[in-house]
This record gives C-alpha cells, structure tokens and sequence, in this order.
C-alpha cells in the first residue's frame, strides 16, 4: 500500500511538473510575440474556413474540457479579408484560450464571421463565463493585466497589437456573469487597411 501512494504521490507530481513547464513556455512565447512580432505578410484571406479549421484543431486540443463546446457560425456578406493568415491565427488561439479559461466548469465558445459594412470582415468570439466588472474591460488590453496564472498577462495586448498592425479594431462587451464577447474588425481590402495604419500612425 505504501509503496502505491508513492507512486501516486510521484504521478500527481510529474503532472504538476508537466503543467508548470507548459505554463512557462506559455509565458515566454507570450514575451517574445510581444516583444519581436516577425515579419508582417497580409494577403487576401477567407477568415470563415480559416475559423472552422482553427476551431477543429481547438476541439482536439487539451483546452477543451468535456462540458466545453465550439461553434462557428458564418453571417451574411463577404468574409474575405486583407490578412496576415498567421497573425490572424494568433488572435484566434489567444481569444480562444481567455475564452475557455473564463469558463472552467464549461460552456459555450461562439464564434461568429461575417461582414460588416462595406470594407470590415467581424470576428466575434463570445463567451458564458464569469465576465469582468467595468474597470477590467477598460484595462483589457494593457500589458500584464492578464487574469489567469497561466500566461504573463500578454495575450490580449497581443491581439491589439496585432489588430492595430492590420488597421483595423478590436472591441469589447462584458457583464459580470454574463459572459464576454470580443469583436475584432478587419479591413476587407489592401487600400483600406492602408488608410486606417496611416490615421492611427502606426510605425
């Protein structure tokens, strides 16, 4: 009996270990993407099939709990954008990520692409979980004011980042128990994003 504890006891530990080192090298992925952001190579690019591919890599990966579900629902009007598939990416994993751990005893995570306007594709990634209070919305998007121990608090200014890279906008809406939902705006076409980098002066 004493000698199945231990290896219990040795089993709880290599998972632990295993856990804090996926933790760190969350952490330092997070620092380096945000502090050396590669090479920036927007093309045109469908974000609904590029979305339905990410989401079934997601329902494969070890996020996902057994009560967790993903759904991507296209909407109306073109969904072509002017793109850096690998950024765009990113923003999903990272949106998606926030998105389950805001709900840890399961949910829903909908994602939604369809047009808007004339020039914008929407990617809206809505959320059951806990929410966030007024002043957490506010400060979403600063650097290391990340809710969860799992990261360094660098996700979400990486979504900005990489948002305002493309010339376009990310918003959020959130209630305190009512879930969250963030919508990234992407320009449709190569003059628009041009236009919109240049009124934001982005280097």
């Amino acid at each position: 009996v004493q000698v199945l504890h231990e290896q219990g006891a040795g089993g709880e530990l290599a998972e632990l270990i295993r856990r804090e080192t996926e933790r760190l090298d969350r952490i330092i992925r997070d620092f380096l993407a945000f502090a050396r952001p590669g090479t920036f190579r927007p093309r045109e690019v469908d974000l609904a099939p590029l979305m339905e591919e990410l989401a079934r890599l997601l329902r494969k990966s070890p996020e996902i709990g057994p009560a967790h579900r993903v759904e991507v629902t296209v909407g109306p009007g073109p969904t072509t954008a002017w793109a850096d598939p690998d950024r765009v990416r990113q923003i999903f994993w990272n949106l998606a990520s926030n998105a389950l751990r805001a709900m840890p005893d399961g949910g829903t995570l909908t994602i939604r692409v369809e047009g808007h306007g004339a020039d914008r594709v929407l990617v809206a990634f809505r959320d059951e979980g806990h929410g966030m209070d007024e002043e957490t919305v506010r400060r979403f998007f600063q650097p290391f004011q990340g809710r969860c121990r799992d990261g360094a608090g660098l996700g979400a200014a990486i979504v900005y980042r990489i948002v305002q890279q493309h010339g376009g906008r990310v918003e959020v809406s959130s209630r305190q128990g009512r879930g969250t939902e963030i919508r990234v705006l992407l320009p449709c076409r190569q003059e628009a994003a041009v236009a919109a980098r240049e009124a934001v002066r982005w280097p």
